[in-house]
């Protein structure tokens, strides 16, 4: 369930960006519905850093942490940063807690279903359909989901420099199944596709699930995808009334329409991986902004960060985006 979040914060820059990016959208329904009275449920994982930091920047006191691994649930236990976060007696999967919650309708809720293991697709598509059913009028649903394309495999009875596409394509097919978002070929299997894809299963298990209550809709707001190591594909929406979305109150109200990462269309994610930097490249770089542009940057630093120039353009272009949320990695010498 989450197994990905025994990575260290500090080793993991992107999540970290997406992280903040998704507190900085809180902070945005904060301005419709009081977002420290919302109940946040997430795969808290041995550190549970997330619900240190939901608490710190939000307020929220009311927390649920869901693990199933018992050595975890152990460092759980001794790592236990806040009395106010809920880890269970005992590890439950995430299935068997979406089955006997209940969410109540005066209540609101902040779910993160942060998942890792790509051999598991099917069944997750099912919670996130299970889960859109259960929501109510401003809850907020996000999701984490592993798009590296390799996960999805390649016919070993082929070359190895063979394009792996069209099998990739088949076994998606088969994987998805209802959540099969429209016919694939060999263009929506691809490294740089794969998360759209993905993103499409994910908006498709959604709207199954709320399909049921005509008077809700579960709108997309943001989307993205960032690499840490392997592609990850991160989604939220929020349940609204009919009649919320028909008015756009509460993307006005809450000032999300002018939210320069607002995604409501969820054609295609936003890339948010930026480059790895030492302290004194990243300040020297800072040093450069607002004015200057990525290639004006490399060549002031006459070295890339990245693997070629591509690459590293493209990285830094992203970092001067989204610099407000990139964190500050530091080692401490006591």
């Amino acid at each position: 369930m989450s197994s990905g979040s025994s990575i260290p914060y500090h080793l993991r820059h992107n999540k970290a960006v997406d992280r903040n990016l998704f507190v900085d959208l809180l902070t945005k329904v904060n301005n419709v519905k009081n977002i420290s009275d919302y109940t946040y449920i997430s795969f808290g994982g041995p550190y549970l850093e997330d619900f240190k930091v939901i608490n710190s920047a939000l307020k929220i006191k009311k927390m649920i942490s869901l693990e199933v691994d018992e050595n975890t649930h152990k460092r759980q236990k001794f790592n236990m940063p806040l009395s106010c976060i809920d880890i269970g007696k005992e590890p439950l999967c995430s299935g068997d807690f979406l089955d006997n919650y209940t969410f109540a309708k005066r209540k609101r809720h902040i779910v993160w279903l942060d998942y890792t293991d790509p051999a598991k697709i099917n069944e997750q598509l099912g919670e996130i359909e299970s889960i859109s059913n259960k929501l109510n009028p401003f809850d907020i649903l996000k999701i984490t989901m592993n798009a590296h394309a390799e996960t999805i495999g390649r016919d070993l009875t082929l070359p190895i420099n063979n394009d792996p596409r069209e099998y990739r394509a088949r076994k998606l097919e088969e994987t998805l199944g209802a959540y099969l978002p429209y016919p694939l070929n060999d263009n929506h299997s691809g490294s740089k596709t794969y998360p759209t894809t993905l993103l499409h299963a994910v908006k498709k298990a959604m709207r199954m699930g709320i399909s049921s209550r005509s008077d809700l809709v579960i709108e997309p707001v943001s989307a993205f995808i960032y690499a840490d190591g392997q592609t990850m594909l991160t989604a939220t929406a929020v349940v609204l009334k009919n009649e919320e979305v028909k008015i756009n109150r509460f993307f006005s109200k809450s000032r999300l329409s002018a939210w320069p990462f607002l995604n409501r269309d969820w054609e295609s994610p936003r890339n948010i991986t930026v480059p790895s930097m030492s302290l004194k490249e990243r300040l020297f770089i800072e040093s450069l902004l607002p004015h200057a542009s990525a290639q004006e940057i490399i060549d002031s630093m006459e070295f890339l960060l990245a693997d070629d120039h591509r690459s590293t353009t493209k990285q830094l272009k992203t970092f001067i985006e989204y610099q407000r949320a990139i964190p500050w990695f530091s080692k401490v010498v006591f």
